[in-house]
């Protein structure tokens, strides 16, 4: 589990009463009873729906106890129905307006505050774990009842379908499709923080338990990776078919959809789809648009409602559809379309694009034995964060010739490229550094560089130094010393197009989308003692700094 040595999670935290709809007295129809105490207006619900629709409110008791306030709608006709699940951080009053697109289709549909989130009992887990034994509880609940005809889905986007991927790992039996997107499992791991840099998204889990600001930087968590990979190895061969979508300037990382398909398309159905979207659609920057005429290669994805209302089994085996990012203004170039995968990533060539000290991007390793280059960085004035996929702001492929006057941020460059370079799968970086603080944060981009200089952020991503040896292994660095980063920073699928340049960048702060380091390796109250950081990024053929791309069609 994990624990957040910065700050403890309160032992009592208060209830949460708010919801978007009036408060009021559940309706009944007589035949189902209603739980008092419930704060919950079905009436604007009760529109969406078909005449004669049954509406009564309950407290689903789980395994330790805590009671889960939970709203049932059932359409008219004759029980049993095959059943739609939301379990919501964001109070069922909100959350029952998702059953509007399946208020005509003879679908019950049930909505649970979620663990002490609005009328629910209990403590809010900080990484969701928890969300796996009360999915399966809530859905043992909802398979005894009369009303279920045994077959359930569960749905979700965002902050609702947390709820719905965690659950998804229950194995519940009767949980036969879940298709939430937009959306993650395992907060710590794949919103809160990345290598050990706490993320923007970590401010989400604060409002929920009324905390203004972490009292001390850097914000420190301990997890228990092995932990996490027997959830994983428990959860395979799983029968509940998995439908996710994501986007490449989401602020997910990886575990939006393409580690949950990873870990179980092969023991599974799961079914992924990748655009070119953040956590929204696309407002700054860059918009992308499917090549016209262009069609995607692959298999049709089965219907999520058809395996739920008939009881259909898919027969396609798993598929991930992703966007290919290219050129924007050049119909010819390639790019901008989808393409399909059974596999993530799919076949490509791993290749090394290496730094070099007169800041050129090259495939050949450097030839320079002392080469290096150098930025010196003050906690005191972080750079700005400038688009990627960081959420809170402004997500997306946005210029970065607005940092270009700041000295913090090195910037390698490729000669323009004579044939086109596409890249799908997982980012890697490698890099030497040397520095004179215990401890620091580095922070990468990868940039697509157009003919008329617009400075495209592909993706970005960071690394807390003291982590050089393991993420279960923080040690400070040694003064002068040379030490090893090895990390990626999540995936990408982008075709650079001929003429353009790939870009590197690094730096050490990227404000909001990252917590700034103060250069201490202890956590210190506020920035006011913190040294200015000498950062050296070594280029050298004893140490190669490099970024590695997953290469599917090169020169």
């Amino acid at each position: 589990m994990l624990a957040v040595e910065a700050e403890p999670v309160p032992e009592n935290l208060p209830q949460n009463r708010s919801t978007s709809l009036d408060p009021s007295q559940p309706t009944t129809d007589g035949n189902e009873p209603s739980d008092a105490g419930i704060s919950f207006n079905p009436t604007e619900i009760l529109k969406f729906w078909p005449q004669g629709t049954r509406h009564f409110s309950k407290r689903v008791a789980l395994r330790d106890g805590a009671k889960m306030a939970t709203e049932i709608f059932l359409p008219p006709g004759e029980a049993p129905f095959p059943v739609i699940l939301l379990r919501t951080p964001y109070g069922r009053g909100g959350g029952a307006t998702r059953s509007k697109a399946y208020a005509d289709k003879n679908i019950a549909f049930v909505v649970q505050d979620s663990r002490g989130r609005g009328d629910s009992e209990g403590v809010i887990v900080i990484n969701n774990e928890n969300e796996i034994a009360d999915g399966y509880d809530t859905l043992e609940w909802i398979s005894k009842q009369s009303w279920c005809n045994g077959r359930i889905g569960m749905i979700g986007g965002s902050g609702h379908g947390k709820c719905g991927r965690m659950a998804y790992y229950a194995k519940h039996p009767n949980l036969k499709v879940v298709f939430t997107g937009n959306t993650v499992g395992n907060s710590y791991l794949y919103s809160f923080f990345e290598n050990g840099v706490r993320r923007k998204g970590y401010d989400w889990a604060l409002t929920f338990r009324n905390v203004k600001k972490t009292p001390m930087v850097p914000t420190l968590a301990s997890y228990d990776h092995k932990h996490w990979e027997r959830i994983l190895a428990d959860a395979q061969d799983n029968k509940t078919v998995l439908f996710a979508d994501d986007g490449w300037f989401n602020s997910f990382n990886d575990g939006g959809a393409i580690d949950d398909f990873i870990a179980f398309s092969k023991t599974g159905r799961v079914y992924a789809t990748i655009g070119a979207r953040a956590h929204g659609h696309l407002t700054e920057g860059f918009k992308f648009k499917t090549k016209s005429g262009a069609k995607s290669t692959g298999v049709k994805f089965p219907s999520p409602l058809d395996i739920l209302i008939k009881g259909e089994e898919p027969e396609v085996p798993s598929q991930l559809k992703y966007f290919v990012m290219g050129d924007i203004y050049d119909p010819n170039a390639p790019g901008n379309v989808y393409k399909m995968t059974s596999v993530w990533p799919p076949q490509n060539t791993p290749t090394r694009y290496y730094l070099n000290e007169d800041f050129s991007l090259s495939a050949s390793e450097p030839t320079s034995k002392q080469g290096k280059t150098s930025y010196k960085y003050d906690p005191r004035n972080p750079a700005p964060s400038c688009g990627g996929g960081f959420s809170g702001g402004v997500s997306g492929a946005l210029d970065q010739r607005k940092l270009k006057d700041r000295s913090d941020i090195l910037r390698f460059y490729s000669a323009p490229l004579e044939t086109p370079v596409e890249i799908a799968g997982k980012l890697k970086a490698e890099l030497y550094i040397s520095t004179d603080v215990a401890d620091s944060t580095f922070i990468v981009k990868l940039i697509d560089v157009y003919p008329d200089g617009y400075e495209m952020i592909v993706r970005e991503g960071a690394f807390m130094a003291r982590y050089h040896e393991g993420l279960e292994k923080p040690s400070p660095l040694e003064k002068d010393k040379v030490h090893k980063l090895a990390f990626d920073f999540s995936s990408t699928a982008i075709a650079f197009n001929r003429g353009h340049k790939i870009a590197f960048f690094v730096t050490s702060s990227s404000t909001p989308a990252y917590e700034v380091h103060p250069n201490t390796y202890d956590p210190v109250p506020d920035y006011s003692q913190s040294p200015v950081a000498n950062h050296f990024i070594h280029c050298s053929p004893q140490y190669p700094s490099s970024v590695i791309l997953p290469v599917t069609q090169s020169p």
